[in-house]
């Protein structure tokens, strides 16, 4: 399969301008109620995301986000994937063979610009704005 320079560009340039390499960080800052205890609302949590990896499976775009998370449910971000129909197929779980051990989300989507865009909103919508 030979890719043209026109691909490579319209593949590699959203990935640039994305800032995909730098991962998100969702922190909260518990206030504690009058029984000293934090609503469940505020405590205290990190989920921190960073795109992994890109291929292609059954004609889709099969996106690898890895992610950790502190103070919630690692298995919060998984569902936030499912409920929101952000892609098909959606795995999600601890892969130790992950650069030495790290929570993965793989999700399949639409090929081309769109399917591109509906990833990375998903993506943006697990982050503070």
């Amino acid at each position: 399969m030979q890719f043209s320079l026109k691909d490579i560009a319209f593949l590699v340039l959203p990935l640039l301008a994305s800032g995909a390499a730098l991962p998100a960080t969702v922190d909260t800052n518990a206030a504690v109620n009058a029984t000293g205890v934090a609503p469940l609302a505020a405590q205290r949590c990190r989920v921190n995301s960073s795109h992994r990896d890109l291929w292609v499976e059954d004609g889709m775009s099969r996106w690898r986000t890895v992610f950790s998370a502190e103070g919630t449910d690692p298995a919060g971000y998984c569902h936030y994937w499912v409920q929101h129909g952000c892609g098909f197929n959606v795995q999600c779980g601890w892969d130790a063979n992950v650069d030495g051990g790290w929570w993965r989300l793989d999700v399949s989507i639409a090929r081309g610009p769109l399917g591109d865009q509906q990833y990375w909103d998903c993506l943006g919508g697990t982050r503070a704005s």
